[in-house]
């Protein structure tokens, strides 16, 4: 009787600890994203980007801020990628060197959440 009491209490200990490293697994494989951060638009000859806390993010997705003028100050929620095929990419029109954070694919502007239409437009929901 006594081995079973600390055989239940082994497998309890194994579930807990199985448990642990699920749960540090999947929280280390999270996506880098922001939630709503308050960002500044800054936009300039080697592309546009989102000013958080001091730190520039090139976007990807570029389109999204199309309509708002350099230094809006915008409500943004965005992921940071490792690669962009969005019209980002093309569009620096100058060798200046901006420092950044890396890209970003910009998912919600001032509340409202960013739509992929067609090739690479797109839209507000």
């Amino acid at each position: 009787m006594h081995t079973d009491k600390s055989h239940r209490n082994f497998s309890i200990k194994n579930i807990a600890f199985a448990l642990g490293f699920i749960l540090c697994f999947v929280y280390a494989c999270k996506k880098d994203e922001v939630e709503a951060a308050n960002a500044t638009v800054i936009k300039d000859c080697t592309g546009n980007y989102l000013r958080v806390n001091e730190q520039d993010f090139l976007i990807c997705n570029a389109e999204v801020v199309a309509l708002f003028g350099n230094g809006a100050t915008v409500v943004a929620s965005f992921e940071k990628v490792n690669t962009c095929n969005g019209s980002g990419a093309n569009s620096v029109v100058c060798a200046m060197y901006h420092q950044n954070q890396g890209w970003i694919k910009v998912q919600m502007l001032n509340g409202k959440a960013v739509v992929r239409r067609l090739a690479s437009r797109s839209t507000f929901k």
